[in-house]
């Protein structure tokens, strides 16, 4: 089995390099990624990932952002020049995690071979009230939300794998997929989380919102609907209710130790962990 990971980033310097790492050790064997105007060093991470082999690294300099179409483009360029079995797309904020294995290959060998799209549950881990500290956001942030939602309120959507299928198409998000022009069904894959890291400085979480989004309305071709979340949280910034509103989320210990004996934080140290055993080897 191949198993190939694609991903968009944009001045995701601090994590983008863990994030490879992280997924080729759960046995990602190739990884495409695709630069959107990063100015922060994140370009010259992924140059020296492709100098070792690990990774084909692309840069678009347009002003709009177009996630769907970068990711499809990978998507078909996994199959058509690295023959993956399995495809998947993250976020530089978002960490697959096989539930029951110590592999995402292993993870996927029992899928039964009718199934060609899967879609795993993501899960939030909140932000910590620790902005001056050095710690790296994987030994800070170990606590995640037992039912994860969006900035809306609403489900938090989960990011779909699919099997290496030509002329597949990504939907905006990762969140579908459709094939010869129909959306694909997509059962749940619960042998997976994917770990959501979306808040790691109340700062660092502005600016992207207000790049983001700048970014995505220079794409003509979504409609008003796509990313309606990062439209909302623009129109809040707009208004300077943004920063209020993110720090309210920001959680001192009593607040951690408030959530989980209210059963609406879950402790969850796997990934510091892993992370750190990682790191020690």
């Amino acid at each position: 089995m191949k198993l190939v990971m694609t991903m968009v980033v944009r001045d995701e310097a601090p994590l983008v390099g863990a994030n490879v790492a992280y997924h080729l050790s759960r046995g990602v064997d190739h990884v495409i990624a695709t630069d959107h105007r990063s100015t922060d060093g994140t370009d010259r991470i992924l140059r020296d990932l492709e100098r070792e082999g690990a990774l084909s690294y692309f840069r678009e300099d347009g002003e709009a952002f177009a996630q769907d179409a970068w990711a499809t483009r990978m998507a078909r360029m996994a199959v058509e020049e690295h023959r993956a079995d399995w495809v998947f797309h993250v976020d530089a904020d978002e960490f697959w995690w096989p539930e029951q294995t110590d592999s995402l290959k292993a993870t996927l060998a029992n899928v039964p071979d009718d199934i060609l799209v899967l879609q795993a549950p993501r899960s939030n881990f909140v932000a910590v009230d620790a902005d001056t500290s050095e710690l790296p956001f994987h030994q800070l942030m170990r606590h995640r939300q037992r039912v994860s939602l969006n900035p809306l309120g609403k489900p938090l959507p989960g990011k779909i794998i699919h099997r290496g299928i030509e002329g597949i198409e990504v939907g905006f998000g990762y969140h579908v997929a459709s094939i010869d022009g129909r959306r694909a069904i997509a059962p749940a894959f619960d042998d997976a989380l994917v770990m959501h890291f979306p808040m790691r400085s109340v700062e660092r979480y502005r600016q992207k919102i207000r790049d983001g989004v700048d970014a995505l309305v220079r794409n003509t071709r979504l409609e008003r609907g796509v990313a309606i979340t990062w439209r909302e949280q623009m129109r809040m910034e707009q208004q300077g209710e943004l920063e209020a509103h993110l720090r309210r989320q920001l959680h001192d210990h009593q607040g951690l130790a408030d959530g989980v004996a209210s059963n609406e934080l879950i402790e969850d140290s796997r990934f510091a962990d892993y992370m750190a055993s990682m790191q020690a080897s």
